[in-house]
């Protein structure tokens, strides 16, 4: 909801949450959160510029924070999703995220199919922060304060 759209972003909703119901058959909240926790990253990548060097720095998300990147992302990939409507697209990146987790639950990491599976996945963007974060976990700065 942006610059006092609130009825619309109430309309989208409301529709995407009966399109959901249309083609799962299942209560739709409980639906779109497990995409949203699918979605949500724990943290992000900043990066700062020491020197001649960049530098990327894994932070931590609130709660709040990581609700609010996993909805953007989810907008952002149905963008590419078929239906002529937001509320049409909407659902239907739901259900392609839900679908997904199911697939990804069933292979293990080693399998080849699992490569294959995250190329295609909306979730791809999510194992990327994941996958940068790690790389770089040693820039993390620990107080002192927090060790005692």
């Amino acid at each position: 909801m942006r610059h006092g759209n609130r009825q619309q972003a109430n309309r989208i909703v409301s529709r995407m949450l009966l399109r959901l119901h249309a083609m799962t058959r299942a209560p739709p909240l409980p639906v779109v959160r497990k995409a949203v926790l699918a979605m949500a990253p724990a943290l992000r990548c900043v990066s700062t510029k020491i020197a001649a060097r960049s530098i990327v720095t894994p932070m931590p998300l609130s709660e709040k924070q990581r609700t609010h990147y996993a909805v953007d992302w989810i907008l952002e990939a149905s963008k590419n999703k078929p239906g002529e409507s937001l509320d049409e697209r909407l659902a239907h990146q739901v259900v392609a995220i839900v679908s997904e987790l199911e697939k990804l639950s069933a292979l293990t990491p080693a399998d080849p199919d699992y490569a294959k599976t995250m190329m295609d996945s909306a979730l791809r963007k999510k194992y990327e922060v994941h996958k940068l974060a790690m790389m770089n976990r040693g820039n993390v700065r620990v107080s002192r304060r927090s060790q005692a």
